[in-house]
């Protein structure tokens, strides 16, 4: 067992893994200004004693710097990769990941092995869920893997990488005999840490088949959930696993007044998903097919034709769309709302590109890409958004499985579980009915009701609309309105922000009269006030 220098210095695992090693820029700005100083001097004034004492300063200053750093940084000196020996418990990788990130952890790993340092069992764990095998020194692979002990398949780790933030990670706990496939499908992983997901699948990669199992999967886990859903493009083969949904858009979008319709109606049903209150066991998922083409068809009419919220604004529909999809992720699955965009291309250039979306935004996201051994087009190992690494199209994991999902967060490859032919043209002929979206502007009056109003083998919730007074309606969708705005802005809100800001029918209404809304909805818990500020409750 490898045994520490000195041990006193590690025993508090904040104070070591605080220290910085010198680096290029605090060595190199101190000796570029010595000698900028010392030959300045010597030129300005042809005296040599001026040059040096100016050019003592910042080289005394380098000298005392260089010697504090060297000296706290004996213990990093002694020992490269420091981190996989205080890697013992699942506790300390946790600490070591939210700290300093998954790559920091990965290059600790990788270079306590390169050095032929022993590894805790933990350590090794985390290495082989964190680096893929090619990244391993060679002449080490052989040996790390034969260390490696068998665990349980149904055995994982947890970790969150950002406090208050579902979990970024899965490790799961598998043999590492190489050619055997992953006991766990990319289903059961996905819906056993429900996250917004982009789904990467080329043609022929099973993308029907896995979004069946995922949506039948969400149904059968998630009972009193809803799952909401979207296609530009369907054939009457695919209606077997839309009818999983409790309602169904498939707008058509072949005249122009067309495609304004259905950008109206997307428009409805993400802000009904948005709007929606959802908790741990009764989440939310919007799934999104063929964005792309969504995107090229009606992703360039104006947002002020789509709504007249946004009657002065220059956004195009696509533009919002992809804005409210992206930089809402966070908040959205803070409040158990999920999306899952299925998209034909591998980065997120293929869209057009996203303006106004920050990188911790689409951070949010889980990247899923398919491959088949006839379909590699997004397994090309280069720096895509969700491009996966090479894989040989003989690889054994192939083998009793339809395709392979590769989770691009945790670096997995997962197998797509097959379904029969028989079966899948059994059910491919049964058309049942689906239960569609009405071309109608659904506010927070549409609940979800337990009544079956669709002939069918398949039983799920439908979607209602409840005709409520025109009185009533009034209130509940300027209640509904000032919920949606506190839960979209998380720092707080004051009643002016509400009138200038919201959304009709809030929006310009009297400071007043809103803090008088936001007084009774106070009482009645919905929000809660801080010094003014006003946010929403999340349950």
């Amino acid at each position: 067992m490898f045994l520490f220098n000195d041990p006193a210095e590690v025993t508090d695992i904040e104070l070591v893994h605080d220290r910085a090693l010198p680096t290029e820029t605090s060595v190199g700005i101190p000796l570029a200004t010595t000698v900028i100083l010392g030959v300045g001097g010597f030129v300005l004034t042809a005296n040599p004693v001026v040059g040096g004492a100016l050019a003592a300063f910042p080289a005394y200053a380098m000298f005392k710097k260089f010697k504090k750093n060297w000296k706290d940084n004996a213990f990093e000196r002694r020992n490269p990769g420091y981190v996989a020996h205080l890697i013992k418990t699942d506790a300390d990788m946790i600490i070591w990941i939210e700290h300093h990130g998954v790559d920091e952890v990965r290059s600790q790993l990788l270079t306590a092995l390169k050095h032929r340092q022993k590894l805790t069992s933990c350590a090794k764990r985390t290495l082989h869920a964190l680096c893929p095998e090619s990244e391993l020194p060679p002449k080490r692979v052989e040996q790390f893997l034969s260390a490696q002990p068998a665990l349980p398949a149904t055995e994982g780790v947890r970790i969150t990488t950002q406090l208050g933030e579902p979990s970024a990670i899965n490790v799961p706990a598998q043999s590492v005999q190489e050619g055997v496939p992953i006991p766990k499908s990319i289903c059961d992983h996905y819906l056993s840490d429900l996250r917004s997901t982009f789904l990467c699948a080329p043609p022929r990669t099973g993308k029907g088949i896995l979004a069946a199992q995922l949506m039948q999967g969400f149904k059968e886990r998630f009972p009193k959930g809803c799952l909401l859903t979207c296609t530009i493009k369907q054939f009457a083969g695919e209606n077997w696993y839309w009818s999983y949904s409790d309602a169904h858009l498939n707008p058509e979008t072949k005249t122009p007044d067309q495609q304004l319709a259905a950008a109206r109606d997307i428009f409805n049903l993400i802000n009904f998903w948005e709007a929606r209150q959802s908790s741990a066991d009764q989440p939310c998922l919007l799934v999104i097919d063929e964005i792309r083409d969504t995107l090229n068809l009606i992703g360039s009419i104006p947002m002020n034709a789509v709504s007249s919220d946004y009657a002065e604004s220059k956004k195009t529909f696509g533009e919002w769309m992809l804005g409210a999809a992206i930089s809402s992720a966070t908040l959205n699955q803070c409040h158990h709302r999920f999306m899952l965009i299925i998209s034909p291309v591998v980065s997120l250039a293929g869209l057009g590109g996203i303006k106004g979306v920050s990188k911790d935004a689409l951070g949010s996201f889980v990247g899923i890409t398919l491959a088949a051994p006839k379909a590699m087009q997004f397994a090309t190992g280069d720096n895509g958004t969700f491009s996966a690494p090479r894989i040989d199209p003989n690889d054994p994991r192939f083998l009793n499985c339809h395709a392979l999902a590769y989770c691009k967060n945790d670096k997995q490859w997962y197998p797509i579980e097959s379904i029969p032919k028989a079966a899948l043209d059994k059910l491919a002929n049964s058309n049942p009915t689906l239960k569609k979206w009405n071309s109608v502007n659904l506010n927070p009056r549409v609940h979800l009701e337990k009544s079956w109003t669709v002939e069918s083998d398949f039983k799920h919730e439908v979607i209602a609309v409840v005709e409520d007074s025109d009185a009533g309606n009034g209130e509940l969708e300027i209640r509904t309105e000032i919920k949606r705005f506190l839960l979209a802005n998380g720092e707080g809100s004051k009643p002016r922000d509400l009138s200038n800001k919201a959304r009709s029918p809030v929006r310009k209404m009297p400071v007043e009269e809103i803090k008088l809304y936001l007084d009774v909805m106070t009482l009645e818990d919905e929000i809660y006030e801080v010094d003014g500020t006003f946010f929403a409750n999340s349950n």
